[in-house]
């Protein structure tokens, strides 16, 4: 499915619509658009399979064309939210604990930056007391299907000396606070504070 986002009116895309078909037909893959309809932020094009990055850019580029001068133009796919995790990551980068700043350059350095479109911050959790590695937990945008986050899922990222791995990650909705030490992420049965 792909949005069409545009400041002008839905009456003045309205023509182009066989036109766009026509184009998302025509790509080299085996897209095919199935269904037309109105949504409400735009025209709303089904197709047999997700767009590519490149293949929205034409699209946008194409529909750019079609409009009056100074018309800006959005296309997407519709998106959802998937949760991974990078594993085995020192938790001392450069004599200092890793911090989101760090673990942002590393995502954004690696060669799956292009699939990587952080919805927050990443996260990073110490993996015990003891231990001198850390995991970075980070949410992306992405299709409903997880096609993006599928590309570099079970794939391996060397950092410096460390070979780290992309995972899954469950979805957190939130985490327990015990009222009694203010502490998160424990129950009051092991809780240490008297």
């Amino acid at each position: 499915m792909v949005v069409i986002e545009s400041k002008v009116a839905l009456v003045a895309l309205l023509p182009f619509t066989p036109q766009i078909s026509h184009l998302i037909d025509s790509f080299s893959s085996s897209i095919i658009v199935e269904s037309f309809h109105l949504s409400y932020r735009g025209p709303c094009l089904t197709t047999t399979s997700v767009l590519t990055p490149s293949d929205l850019s034409r699209v946008e580029t194409f529909v750019h064309t079609l409009l009056p001068e100074g018309s800006s133009v959005q296309c997407e796919v519709p998106s959802s939210r998937s949760f991974c995790k990078l594993i085995g990551m020192l938790f001392l980068h450069d004599g200092k604990p890793i911090n989101p700043k760090d673990a942002f350059l590393i995502l954004f350095s690696s060669v799956y930056k292009d699939n990587i479109r952080l919805a927050a911050p990443p996260r990073i959790v110490h993996d015990s007391r003891h231990a001198n590695t850390c995991s970075i937990y980070f949410n992306i945008w992405d299709s409903q299907t997880g096609s993006q986050m599928k590309s570099f899922i079970n794939c391996s990222l060397d950092v410096g000396s460390v070979v780290c791995f992309f995972h899954k990650a469950s979805m957190k909705i939130g985490t327990p606070l015990y009222i009694r030490c203010f502490l998160w992420g424990h129950i009051m049965n092991f809780c240490n504070s008297s």
